[in-house]
C-alpha cells in the first residue's frame, strides 16, 4: 500500500531491493522534485518505514522495519553562485561542480558524491572540536522527521529565528545544556570530537555558534537536507578520521552513548531516519 500510494505521486525511477536480513522489504526512489520528499516522509511515518539517504547505509542494515532509500535526480542539482565567495546549492549538487568553481574544501572528496552525502559523512569533515566551520557550511534548509522545515545557520542574540520553530525551540536550549556537562567540556579540548553529532558547533570559540553545523556528519540520522549555503574555504590541513576509525570510536568511546542518544531523541524520536547502531554496526 505504501509503494502504491507513493508511486502515484512520485515521478522518479523506482527500484525494488533485496529484503533485509530479517525479511523486511526495501526499495529505492529517485526524487525528481523536492515536494516528493515531503510526500514520502508523511507516508513513511504512517507506515513505519525508515527513510535512508542513499550512500549512507548499506542495504540490509535496518533492523525490524522496511526502508526506503532516496536518491537525488539531476534536476535537484541547481546552484546559485550569488557571490565570488559563496553559493546556495541544492543538496543533489555534485561535489565536483563546486570543486570546479574553486571550493577547495572539497578537494579529496569523491566528485560523484552530492552535497547531501558529503554533508552527512563525517570522514570528510575536520574532527577537531570547534573546526566544523572548515566545511564552509553557513546555513542549511532541512526537514525533520515530524515535518518541521527550517533554515538554520548562525545563532545568537541577533538571530533567534530558529526558536520560532517548535522543535528547535525545545531542542536548542537542551543542546546548550549538554555543552555544560563536565565530560563534554573536556571533549571540547580533546584532539578530536568524540561524539557522533557536532554540537561543539554551538560552543563559541574561533567562530560564532552555528546550528547548521550541529548536523554535519550526522550520517542521515537526524534530518533531510534540501539545500545549503556554502562559503569557499581555502585548502587547509585537516584532521580527518576514516570510516574504520569512526567505527573504532563508536565501539570504545562516547560516540553513540548518552549525549548522542539525547540528540537523536530530540530531533528524531520516532526513528524515521536510521539509528546510530544501524549506521555503525558490522555488516
Amino acid at each position: 500500500m505504501f509503494c502504491t500510494r507513493l508511486r502515484r505521486f512520485a515521478q522518479g525511477q523506482w527500484e525494488a531491493l533485496p529484503d533485509s536480513v530479517d525479511g523486511f522489504p526495501q526499495a529505492r526512489l529517485q526524487l525528481e522534485r523536492e515536494i516528493e520528499f515531503e510526500h514520502a516522509r508523511a507516508l513513511a511515518a504512517e507506515y513505519d518505514i525508515a527513510l535512508v539517504l542513499d550512500g549512507t547505509l548499506p542495504f540490509g542494515r535496518l533492523t525490524g522495519r522496511p526502508g526506503l532509500w532516496l536518491t537525488h535526480s539531476p534536476d535537484l542539482e541547481q546552484v546559485d553562485f550569488f557571490s565570488e565567495e559563496a553559493c546556495l546549492a541544492q543538496a543533489g549538487t555534485l561535489v565536483g561542480t563546486l570543486v570546479a568553481q574553486g571550493y577547495e574544501q572539497f578537494i579529496g572528496v569523491p566528485s560523484h558524491l552530492n552535497l547531501a552525502q558529503w554533508f552527512a559523512d563525517p570522514q570528510y569533515h575536520d574532527a577537531r572540536p570547534g573546526l566544523s566551520f572548515l566545511s564552509g557550511v553557513e546555513r542549511i534548509q532541512g526537514v525533520f522527521s515530524n515535518g518541521d522545515a527550517a533554515v538554520v545557520g548562525g545563532f545568537g542574540v541577533n538571530d533567534t529565528s530558529p526558536l520560532s520553530i517548535p522543535l528547535l525551540n525545545k531542542a536548542i536550549p537542551q543542546l546548550f545544556e549538554l555543552l555544560q556537562k563536565s565530560s563534554v567540556q573536556n571533549a571540547l579540548t580533546a584532539s578530536y570530537w568524540p561524539y557522533a553529532y557536532r554540537f561543539d558547533a554551538l560552543h563559541k570559540s574561533i567562530v560564532d555558534p552555528n546550528i547548521a553545523r550541529v548536523f554535519l556528519g550526522h550520517r542521515g540520522s537526524l534530518l533531510w537536507v534540501q539545500s545549503l549555503v556554502i562559503r569557499k574555504i581555502p585548502k587547509t590541513e585537516r584532521f580527518l578520521l576514516t570510516s574504520e576509525q569512526w567505527n573504532e570510536v563508536y565501539d570504545s568511546g562516547a560516540c553513540g552513548n548518552a549525549e548522542d542518544s539525547d540528540i537523536k531523541s530530540l530531533f528524531d524520536p520516532s526513528g524515521q531516519y536510521p539509528y546510530l547502531d544501524e549506521l555503525f554496526k558490522p555488516f
